[in-house]
């Protein structure tokens, strides 16, 4: 597992957001294709950002280190931006939901993550698992153990800082 995130020093191709077929409507890839055409393409880092679920991690990671690649765990959150809907633009993702992908930096990020994933379960919205402020407060805020142990980024259009 990755001890920290950085860019590796002889400038092969990292990949940090890719989906498999555990990803709902956004990839039909296995990932055992996706660690053949990662390994044809030179990567030798990646971060497989499922949304809402880490079902593809165990199998990635052995197909990836078949092919001598590091996975960083991670995960495509579903994220309660607001209660209330209000739509600005034609972008504006008017369920009052965002994307964030979540980065583990080592073996205790990577724990807060699968925690917090687990906990989104309890916050089903449509049948999508959803982290609400309670949740990313309890294990990613100051006092919460994943504190420092992850990267967030804003994921897509649906980002949350989109």
């Amino acid at each position: 597992m990755l001890g920290v995130i950085c860019l590796n020093k002889a400038k092969l191709p990292v990949e940090l957001h890719i989906h498999t077929q555990d990803s709902r409507f956004d990839s039909v890839v296995s990932v055992n294709d996706l660690a053949d055409k990662l390994s044809e393409f030179g990567c030798k880092k990646v971060a497989i950002t499922e949304h809402g679920v880490l079902t593809s991690i165990d199998s990635a990671n052995i197909a990836l280190q078949e092919k001598g690649i590091e996975l960083v765990p991670a995960l495509e959150a579903y994220v309660r931006l607001r209660e209330t809907t209000i739509l600005h633009d034609q972008y504006q993702n008017i369920d009052g939901r965002g994307h964030m992908c979540i980065f583990a930096k080592d073996k205790l990020g990577y724990q807060a993550i699968k925690e917090a994933c687990t906990d989104s379960f309890e916050c089903m919205e449509r049948k999508i698992p959803v982290m609400n402020q309670e949740i990313l407060e309890k294990y990613f805020g100051e006092h919460g153990y994943g504190h420092d142990h992850v990267i967030a980024s804003s994921a897509c259009i649906s980002g949350v800082l989109s």
